[in-house]
C-alpha cells in the first residue's frame, strides 16, 4: 500500500517570520516621521493640530467601536494611529476640524472595522476615507485655493492640478529635485519624496 502524504491547503501567510502588528505599526509610524518633519518645516503649526486629531481621533473611533461590538480594545496595537497618520499626510494643512474628524470615521469604522478589521479589508482605510471625502467636498482638496496663504519661497505648484489646466506638456517646467525635495503643494506628508524614500528604507 502506498504511503502518501496527506496535503494541507490553508490560505496566507503560509510562512511567519514572527513579526506583530504592533512592531510593524510604530515602524511605520516612525518610517513616516522624515516626510512629516517636512511637512511640518513647509506648513508649520497647523500640521501639528492635522495629524494629532487625525490620529486621536481614529484611536478613538476605534476604541468606540470595539466598544459597541463589545470586543477587546485593540488600540494599543497601533494600527488605528497608523490609519489616522496616513490619513493626516494626504490632507492639507488648513483641513478644517470637522472633516478630518469625519475622515477618520470613514477610515476606521467604514474603511477598517465594517470589513473585518486588520487584514480583511480590501480597500486601504485611509485612502477610501479620502475617496469619500473627495466625492463628498472636492473643494477641501483644491490644494491651491487652501494653501493659498502660505509663501513657500519658491513657486508652489499642485502637479496633478497643473495637468488638468495645462495639460502633460506643462510638466517640463518642474525639476525633478524640486519633487524629491518636497518644493511643490499638496498633502501635508505626502510630497517629501525624499522623506518617504529614506523612511521606507
Amino acid at each position: 500500500m502506498l504511503d502518501q502524504k496527506k496535503l494541507i491547503v490553508s490560505h496566507a501567510p503560509f510562512w511567519h517570520n514572527g513579526s506583530r502588528v504592533t512592531n510593524r505599526s510604530y515602524h511605520t509610524i516612525l518610517a513616516a516621521a522624515p516626510a512629516l518633519i517636512a511637512g511640518l518645516y513647509y506648513y508649520g503649526i497647523p500640521v501639528l493640530a492635522v495629524v494629532c486629531l487625525s490620529v486621536a481621533s481614529a484611536m478613538l473611533w476605534e476604541l468606540a467601536i470595539n466598544y459597541a461590538t463589545k470586543k477587546p480594545a485593540t488600540i494599543g496595537d497601533g494600527n488605528a494611529a497608523v490609519i489616522g497618520l496616513l490619513f493626516a499626510m494626504l490632507m492639507p494643512a488648513t483641513m478644517p476640524w470637522w472633516a478630518v474628524i469625519t475622515g477618520t470615521l470613514i477610515a476606521v469604522v467604514i474603511g477598517k472595522q465594517i470589513f473585518g478589521g486588520i487584514g480583511a479589508n480590501p480597500f486601504n482605510p485611509a485612502a477610501l476615507a479620502v475617496a469619500i471625502l473627495m466625492v463628498s467636498w472636492q473643494d477641501l482638496f483644491d490644494f491651491d485655493g487652501m494653501l493659498i496663504n502660505y509663501d513657500f519661497g519658491f513657486a508652489a505648484v499642485y502637479p496633478l492640478a497643473m495637468v488638468k489646466s495645462f495639460g502633460t506638456e506643462s510638466l517640463k517646467s518642474i525639476q525633478l529635485g524640486d519633487l524629491l525635495m518636497g518644493r511643490q503643494i499638496g498633502g501635508l506628508g505626502a510630497t517629501f519624496g525624499l522623506g518617504l524614500i529614506a523612511g521606507g528604507c
